[in-house]
């Protein structure tokens, strides 16, 4: 998962192109000078070109439309993953504050985030030792989960349809889509794609439900992957998977289990297991997503 259009990225694309017209205007070298009123006139026929290419390679596709909803309050039961009590999340940019909350879409992720590391607020998380604030939020892919629907588009993202015509479910397809964890169904019949979810929290900690396998690590395996609902084309619901103890030995409860990770000063990682209550957020965008 990646949290921000690299900053690299843009100085990359900027250098090559001010190499380019150096290249140009190293071509002027030995002749005689140019006129004040010429020099003027290209430098201000530079400026507005390389304003017009830097503006024509700036990516608008993020959506800050996003609006993120908790279900509970100040991580009180049954719910472990709550808001702070001040109401939903949204992209706010104002004096000495600033949220965003946003499908990450221009550095190719997909993700889901929510940045409160410029804000009074917080996301609260019951843990077994207490409650912890989280300032950043990043669940994996979700834009790129179809509407989760029986339909063909669904079922195609899934890895087709069984025999009697319903859809795979619990495989993997990473051949034709983006679904590195399977497709679910609940026991209420509505259908989920797997994903996962870290969260920041305080003093070189973190919180995480599974690993995706574009981040490389392994630090949460065997532990609860989070359930993305698309029921429709503007709305998702996002919660934990409550996974038997018979196939999650490792926290060794009914219950979703996470792995809750320190590593100061990026050293050496230490990870301890543990069971959370389960945590709904609903989240509502102003686009469109099939």
């Amino acid at each position: 998962m990646k949290k921000y259009f690299s900053p690299k990225q843009y100085g990359s694309e900027i250098s090559v192109f001010i190499g380019v017209n150096t290249k140009i205007i190293n071509k002027f070298e030995g002749r005689r000078p140019m006129k004040r009123t010429s020099l003027i006139f290209a430098v201000f026929a530079f400026c507005i070109l390389f304003s017009g290419s830097v503006l024509g390679q700036k990516c608008t596709l993020d959506d800050s439309s996003m609006v993120a909803t908790f279900a509970g309050v100040n991580g009180q039961p049954p719910y472990s993953i709550t808001s702070d009590g001040a109401g939903p999340y949204s992209t706010l940019k104002g004096r000495g504050t600033t949220s965003q909350v946003m499908f990450q879409i221009c550095n190719g992720s997909y993700d889901f985030t929510i940045d409160l590391t410029s804000s009074s607020r917080t996301v609260k998380v019951l843990l077994q030792g207490g409650t912890a604030p989280s300032s950043f939020l990043n669940f994996d892919r979700v834009a790129s989960v179809p509407v989760t629907v029986d339909s063909n588009d669904f079922a195609t993202f899934c890895g087709g349809r069984n025999g009697d015509g319903s859809i795979i479910l619990d495989t993997p397809n990473t051949t034709t889509a983006d679904n590195y964890a399977g497709c679910g169904e609940d026991s209420d019949g509505y259908y989920f794609v797997r994903r996962n979810v870290v969260l920041q929290l305080t003093s070189g900690r973190s919180l995480r439900f599974q690993d995706s396998p574009y981040d490389g690590g392994t630090l949460g395996a065997g532990t609860s992957y989070i359930k993305v609902y698309h029921p429709t084309s503007s709305t998702w619901t996002l919660s934990v998977e409550n996974t038997p103890a018979a196939v999650n030995p490792i926290c060794g409860t009914n219950g979703s289990c996470a792995a809750q990770i320190y590593q100061p000063n990026h050293g050496p990682a230490y990870v301890q297991f543990g069971t959370l209550g389960r945590f709904e957020i609903s989240l509502t965008s102003s686009r469109v997503y099939p």
